[in-house]
């Protein structure tokens, strides 16, 4: 065996292998295992790791799904006939894991584990790049044979691609700040301090949440509950603040007051449906 067939065989063996333990590790039940303390845990209080384990294993058909995925990819790099089929595909695979352990702050071992096989991997390929430029370069999508030369229609299809790009960009961007966002200056995380008079007829929240990242939406939470995502809308000019109970959606009123912001303290005063006594309300921003 060359130096060069050993290098090959060893990172291929060893991708193989940490593959399929990852992913039988994903069948069998030791990753992405939630923990019943990490489901009492906040949201905001977990680290990257927790959320990445709740998120991986809160369905168990995905979590299998990627477990079948890794397992594929071993079984494909075990057979010299399927070895690139397999690493080219379990590349991409990898980088993804790799961004995840690196950004999510994952540990030092997953790291240093996903950079070792990622690395195979790219060995493997190395080996094969002549194959891989023929692959995806040099060969011609076969779909559409011969590509015209002339100039009008090369023309055309760089106009066509150039208006894809740019379309995609406005549209997600209009989503985001003009769709998804529409900014208020009450926009944020409150604690209520202050709730006067307290009704008889309805929970006082203990948080209410004016979202910046969902447009006219806000939620107040309880003790022990949330209540379904409210809409309101701000006027500045008078101070006008109004909350319907459904999100985008105006025919049942909440609340109708107004409000007084000074920096991180917002007071609220107004009348809710339940009740004819107008309340006021003190909140200190979160965040």
């Amino acid at each position: 065996m060359s130096h060069n067939q050993l290098i090959y065989t060893i990172c291929r063996y060893f991708a193989a292998t940490m593959l399929l333990l990852y992913g039988f590790a994903k069948i069998n039940g030791s990753q992405f295992t939630v923990t019943d303390s990490l489901l009492d845990e906040k949201l905001e209080t977990l680290s990257g790791i927790g959320l990445v384990w709740y998120f991986f294993g809160y369905s168990t058909a995905y979590k299998i799904a990627i477990g079948l995925v890794e397992i594929g990819g071993g079984i494909l790099l075990l057979f010299r006939r399927t070895t690139l089929i397999g690493s080219v595909a379990m590349t991409g695979v990898m980088f993804n894991i790799l961004l995840i352990d690196l950004l999510f702050q994952i540990g030092s071992g997953a790291l240093m584990m996903a950079m070792f096989i990622t690395m195979s991997l790219m060995i493997i390929n190395a080996f094969h790049w002549q194959d891989l430029v023929d692959l995806f370069w040099t060969q011609q999508n076969p779909v559409y044979g011969e590509s015209s030369k002339k100039t009008a229609v090369v023309t055309g299809k760089m106009m066509l691609k150039a208006f894809i790009l740019i379309f995609s960009f406005i549209a997600t961007y209009y989503l985001a700040n003009f769709s998804n966002r529409s900014p208020t200056p009450i926009d944020g995380t409150w604690d209520v301090v202050l709730f006067t008079p307290e009704p008889d007829n309805r929970q006082v929240p203990e948080r209410i949440y004016f979202e910046f990242n969902r447009a006219y939406q806000a939620r107040f939470r309880y003790s022990e509950s949330f209540s379904d995502p409210l809409h309101f809308t701000v006027d500045s000019e008078n101070y006008s603040l109004k909350i319907w109970d459904t999100w985008l959606d105006k025919e049942t009123k909440l609340f109708d007051g107004t409000y007084k912001l000074n920096n991180d303290t917002l007071k609220i005063r107004g009348i809710f449906s339940t009740s004819h006594s107008p309340v006021d309300i003190v909140l200190h921003k979160v965040r």
